[in-house]
């Protein structure tokens, strides 16, 4: 059984019990899609990540990704499952990268402040150009567009401030490969705006 036919189960169910008519009935199964494969996607990727003895990247890696996200959007795969694996993929690939670099590159806290402000260039940009990206069922309206626009301005700020204070204050062997996760991490959701990428 998949996630949809689990959705749609338990959204005919409820909307049943609630006397919900066909399109309320829609947006809780919507709601039961996205609620029960994050918490899947969530799951494997701790697991996978715990495995692969990336979980500390990993977790930087989400939480970095997931807010600017939810403020700017981005791509969108035409399938749950594609949306699924590649953002599997993404996460584990970030998680692994930031671990591994530092084996092979000498990192400092003037190149990692290099990084944070170049990514901090990147993002603004694209923010200021093409933020927020809807998607073809969540068409989002010019007050939104304005909203989101402004959150995800002041989201890049507050997250070049804290990865700034970390690079500055703790030691740079503790730091660099979570620092570099979420440095990575970031670049990857700016790249999801650009038009090219996001009408994949």
């Amino acid at each position: 059984m998949s996630i949809n036919d689990i959705s749609v189960f338990l959204a005919n169910n409820l909307a049943e019990i609630l006397d919900y008519n066909e399109e309320q009935a829609d947006i809780l199964r919507y709601g039961f899609e996205v609620i029960i494969g994050e918490f899947t996607k969530i799951t494997i990727l701790l697991i996978l990540a715990l495995l692969l003895n990336i979980l500390p990247q990993a977790i930087v890696a989400l939480l970095t990704i997931s807010v600017y996200r939810l403020l700017s959007g981005g791509i969108h795969c035409k399938t749950y499952r594609l949306c699924f694996i590649t953002s599997l993929v993404s996460l584990l690939c970030i998680g692994k990268f930031a671990r591994e670099i530092p084996a092979y590159i000498e990192m400092s806290s003037f190149i990692l402040i290099v990084l944070t402000i170049l990514v901090f260039i990147t993002s603004i940009f694209a923010v200021i150009k093409w933020a927020p990206v809807d998607s073809n069922k969540r068409p989002v309206t010019i007050e939104e567009k304005k909203k989101f626009k402004i959150l995800s301005f002041i989201w890049i700020w507050i997250w070049f401030v804290i990865i700034f204070i970390i690079i500055s204050v703790f030691s740079i062997e503790k730091i660099q490969s979570l620092v570099l996760a979420s440095i990575f991490a970031h670049l990857v959701q700016t790249f999801t705006l650009f038009p090219t990428v996001s009408k994949i």
